[in-house]
């Protein structure tokens, strides 16, 4: 199995995910998750939510960050 050292790491890591989708507006959530689960184009989220393409990417690029910042904690 993977070692000890690993595990924990993962597990930090998921618990910053946690944190960081706990604390982001629901549109930021929503942004983020159709993109990452589920692979949808900056298209056809700005179509499913309602939002304009320009305000998918801005939503994206800070989701972006906040991610990188959290798991670099």
């Amino acid at each position: 199995g993977a070692s000890p050292d690993f595990e924990l790491e993962a597990s930090l890591s998921q618990e910053r995910l946690e944190h960081v989708f706990a604390t982001i507006s629901p549109t930021m959530r929503a942004v983020l998750l159709l993109r990452l689960r589920d692979d949808r184009s900056w298209d056809e989220i700005a179509k499913d939510l309602e939002l304009t393409v320009r305000e998918v990417r801005r939503y994206l690029a800070r989701g972006y960050e906040k991610l990188r910042v959290a798991l670099e904690a």
